[in-house]
């Protein structure tokens, strides 16, 4: 690395330029890059459960749906019931022109949907909108109100709350976002004539958190820059500094960016967020580089000289350092997440390149620009009596140090056994988010709309006595499974529709002639639920929003039932909550194997560095403490394992192990040179601890940037890696120079550490 900043010394203008001729093309092609989320993104278009799920949404077209909730009865609403003409032409108008759309199967709402309704003739399907004629009456709407297929889909049981549901032909996210904005654009319309709107649904939920994330990511960029920046002046007292580190890092996450279109990847909620933390995490081996340059200044003024020995006496210990940040980045690339492994190399090419940076862009520009004034020079003597204040008492009392520490790192460790997996999608927009309270609010009116999906395949037509008991023998028990309201089929439309005929249920005699009825008055009615030729079944359960574990006990007494079907029947089991179910298995399976992989990865390259499998042990307990703190803290405050906290951990590893590998590095050195063990401590820590100090504020303050954003995913990142650093820090100045001592004390009767 040293030769890299001589040529940066020697051509600095050339230098600059070649490294933002680089950033700039690598963030224009990033900028170009198509977009994805949802479960394409987490578990992959080619996942079984998302080829399930596509392929329900072709054979019935449902599954998968955006709802538009709307209320009537609240101070300015333009109607006091959802069946009042306002209410019912304004969801014609909006069905009409969303079943134009190529990207909508099917648009059901009161106004478009037919009611059932028991005539002298026999059923008909009644349509509270023909031809933009509202055709309504008490009686009617009060049967919608209690007709079982309406109430919680469609209208809520008081009337005040309607819905459209428009269901989409594909979870496709493109076509998911082109269907998002342009039902936006036909609301905006009705906004203006007053009616007030709130959506729901997977594809809604999806859309909301990538462009949130995409749009919170860029102030949050700014604000961590910032910060930073503040970071550097007050512990640096050098603008020039300031500048070269922040020009770094922002030419780094350019180039991670870049990473996108070389590989053909596209950018998702993950991805989208790997900029920023480049720009944490890339500030660390600047600020080493920039320590070792001021101190080295001290003794020489020539520029260019501290320059190349800073790079000579850096160059080391931060290509490792940088090494174990990359180790802790590549775990996620064997993990089953197709997002966050993306977002490890991306991070890593980033973290790299900031590297590389730091040690040809950072010394070209410090020889450009004017150099600094004296007190940039002059601070390090304060620091180093602060410095040595600290170590001091780590080193003549290490054991109650390492008693406190144990005993915190123990009432954390109580928080491991609250540590549950939970990665809804709601769960990352914080409480007070307009788009969570809209989701929530729809929730609390209708039925929730996250639900399993059942086709069944039976071995001849419904209309068949025998193959329909068999479809009530198996509704009956998935009734048992979840709440009996929340279970709907052509069962449930047969018997809305016997009852208003015949006073009682659809039953296994007379369920051929009602279908028969029905198909023959308007087969809209069914179509959703049964194939044309009768043989294929959808079963629709409503679950709620569940934890990982209430959807593994759901799943498994629905495959129980299921399995108890006659022979010569066939099942398949999708849905929103089976998607879910399976993000929940990527990311808990991420959670896993990427914490044991960079634990390990981490260590053997510390091993390395130190040549020392003894050594190696023992500088990873003071990194192992932040770790355990960490998921202690997770488990205490309620923060569950999701997309993005599952990062936080093997970050943490990596960048925890930083200031060990330079601490432990000058240890070494001073030993080489003769100085006793202790001595050589509190040489290392003050050599180092200024850099230790200044990286540790700089990177809590850049983690707690994310804080602002409105995404409580985004924000949990923040909290726990700034929680995870100060940790860090804290071990390094008390724990580390702890162990060296007893470890001294202990091998002091062989004469050397």
């Amino acid at each position: 690395m040293h030769r890299l900043t001589e040529f940066a010394i020697r051509w600095p203008r050339l230098t600059v330029l070649i490294a933002l001729v680089v950033s700039a093309v690598s963030a224009l092609a990033a900028a170009r890059v198509p977009i994805n989320a949802g479960a394409y993104a987490y578990i992959g278009k080619d996942h079984q459960a998302v080829r399930d799920l596509e392929g329900f949404i072709e054979r019935f077209g449902g599954g998968y749906p955006v709802v538009i909730a709307w209320s009537c009865g609240r101070p300015g609403d333009p109607c006091r019931s959802v069946f009042d003409d306002p209410s019912l032409l304004m969801a014609e108008r909006v069905g009409d022109e969303l079943r134009a759309s190529p990207w909508v199967s099917r648009v059901s709402s009161p106004a478009h949907t037919p009611l059932l309704v028991a005539t002298p003739d026999g059923i008909l399907a009644h349509r509270f909108v023909m031809d933009g004629v509202v055709d309504s009456s008490p009686f009617l709407a009060k049967q919608a109100t209690t007709d079982e297929n309406w109430v919680g889909a469609l209208v809520s049981r008081d009337a005040r709350v309607g819905a459209l549901v428009v269901e989409m032909p594909t979870t496709n996210i493109t076509k998911q976002f082109a269907l998002i904005d342009e039902i936006e654009r036909r609301l905006n319309r009705e906004r203006e004539r007053g009616f007030v709107f709130a959506l729901s649904g997977s594809p809604w939920v999806e859309a909301a958190l990538y462009r949130g994330t995409a749009r919170t990511t860029q102030v949050v960029g700014a604000t961590t820059g910032l910060l930073i920046a503040l970071c550097i002046a007050v512990f640096l007292r050098s603008w020039q500094s300031v500048v070269g580190v922040l020009l770094c890092i922002a030419m780094g996450s350019a180039c991670a960016v870049g990473l996108l279109p070389l590989l053909g990847w596209v950018r998702n909620p993950i991805t989208t967020a790997a900029p920023t933390l480049v720009l944490v995490m890339g500030v660390a081996d600047a600020i080493h580089f920039l320590t070792s340059y001021w101190e080295i200044r001290r003794l020489s003024v020539d520029r260019k000289f501290a320059l190349a020995a800073a790079a000579r006496e850096t160059q080391w210990p931060c290509v490792m350092t940088t090494l174990t940040n990359v180790a802790g980045l590549v775990s996620f690339l064997g993990t089953p997440s197709p997002a966050i492994g993306q977002f490890g190399a991306i991070a890593a090419v980033g973290v790299t390149s900031c590297l590389i940076l730091t040690f040809s862009v950072l010394p070209a520009l410090l020889v450009l620009l004017p150099d600094s004034p004296a007190s940039a020079l002059t601070e390090t003597d304060r620091w180093d009596a602060i410095l040595l204040r600290v170590v001091n008492f780590p080193l003549s009392s290490p054991v109650p140090v390492l008693g406190a520490i144990l005993a915190v790192t123990v009432l954390c460790g109580f928080g491991l056994t609250r540590l549950e997996v939970d990665p809804s999608a709601l769960r990352a927009f914080k409480p007070s988010d307009p788009t969570r309270q809209a989701i929530e609010w729809v929730s609390a009116n209708l039925k929730p709309l996250e639900g399993v999906e059942i086709e069944l395949v039976a071995p001849r037509p419904i209309t068949d006595p025998e193959v329909f008991r068999s479809l009530r023998d198996v509704e009956a028990r998935l009734r048992s499974a979840v709440a009996p309201d929340r279970v709907r089929s052509i069962a449930t439309i047969l018997d809305s529709a016997g009852r208003a005929l015949v006073g009682q249920p659809a039953d296994p005699a007379n369920a051929g002639d009602i279908l028969g009825m029905i198909l023959l008055t308007d087969g809209g009615a069914v179509e959703p639920w049964v194939s044309l030729d009768l043989q294929r079944v959808r079963i629709s359960m409503d679950a709620g929003s569940m934890k990982v574990g209430q959807r593994r006990r759901l799943l498994e007494a629905v495959t129980e039932e299921l399995d108890r079907l006659p022979l010569g029947w066939s099942h398949t089991v999708t849905g929103p909550t089976v998607l879910h179910l399976a993000i929940d298995g990527a990311i808990e399976t991420t959670a896993r194997q990427s914490v044991i992989a960079s634990t390990i990865l981490v260590s053997i390259l510390v091993m390395i560095f130190l040549r020392s499998v003894r050594w190696g042990a023992l500088a990873m307990i003071p990194n192992l403490v932040p770790l355990v703190i960490l998921f202690g803290l997770m488990g205490l405050w309620g923060i569950p394992i999701e997309g993005g906290s599952v990062v936080v951990a093997p970050i943490a590893i990596g960048i925890a192990v930083d200031d060990t590998i330079h601490i432990l590095h000058h240890y070494a050195r001073a030993r080489r040179s003769g100085i006793g063990s202790v001595e050589a401590v509190r040489e290392a820590t003050r050599h180092c601890g200024r850099a230790v100090v200044t990286t540790s504020c700089a990177l809590v303050l850049g983690f707690l940037a994310m804080t602002i954003s409105e995404f409580q995913s985004v924000a949990n990142i923040g909290v726990l890696s700034a929680a995870a650093i100060t940790a860090a820090a804290v071990s390094e100045l008390l724990v580390l120079p702890a162990l060296l001592s007893l470890f001294s004390r202990l091998r002091h009767g062989n004469g050397s550490t």
